[in-house]
């Protein structure tokens, strides 16, 4: 595997791996139009519509959020760690993710054991116990095959309940049955994921 990637990466041009800082200009538009969501909510004098429009605003710009949120705790667009991880905490905010739980959840976990029995992001398996829960939580809460699909609202409580899962297993050392599997966390990553919830 080592050896696979010294090999590409030796064979690209050196500014491939430089961070791209630029990208952080997509936080301001996002939280603007967020902001303009609220005050449209705020101000709607119970027009329904105006604040069914601006839920839809404010929910795009979150999930913008999380996306730059994913790219910034990659080290793709800042490398100053102390700087990185107070960027991701004010990106991660409005979803309540800690940051500390996605890094373990997602770059230390998903991305080195993609697809296997140790990622937890992954698809359920026939093998995996209490597996009736694990299917009804994917029935309901995911727009995925085997799901009631997109037309069914639940799937929006999707990250909510990813959030929310993933915090009882690893801050409070309970593990739901709809989890995939469970990633070790020292008991500083565990102080930190309930900090940062708070």
């Amino acid at each position: 595997n080592l050896v696979y990637r010294l090999a590409i990466v030796g064979s690209l041009p050196s500014n491939v791996f430089e961070a791209a800082s630029g990208e952080l200009y997509r936080f301001f538009p996002h939280v603007l139009i967020a902001l303009f969501g609220f005050f449209i909510v705020l101000y709607a004098n119970g027009a329904v519509i105006y604040s069914i429009l601006a839920a839809f605003l404010i929910g795009h710009s979150y999930a913008g959020l999380a996306f730059l949120a994913h790219d910034v705790a990659h080290g793709s667009v800042l490398r100053n760690r102390p700087l990185r991880y107070v960027i991701e905490f004010m990106l991660w905010f409005p979803l309540l993710m800690p940051p500390t739980l996605w890094r373990v959840l997602h770059n230390r976990t998903h991305h080195r054991f993609f697809n296997t029995p140790r990622d937890c992001d992954r698809v359920f398996l026939v093998s995996d116990a209490n597996l009736s829960a694990k299917s009804t939580y994917m029935k309901l809460f995911s727009p995925l095959k085997g799901s009631f699909g997109v037309w069914n609202p639940l799937w929006l409580l999707h990250f909510p309940t990813y959030v929310i899962r993933n915090v009882l297993a690893l801050g409070c050392c309970v593990r739901p049955s709809i989890l995939a599997s469970v990633p070790e966390v020292s008991r500083i990553e565990r102080i930190f994921i309930l900090g940062e919830l708070l």
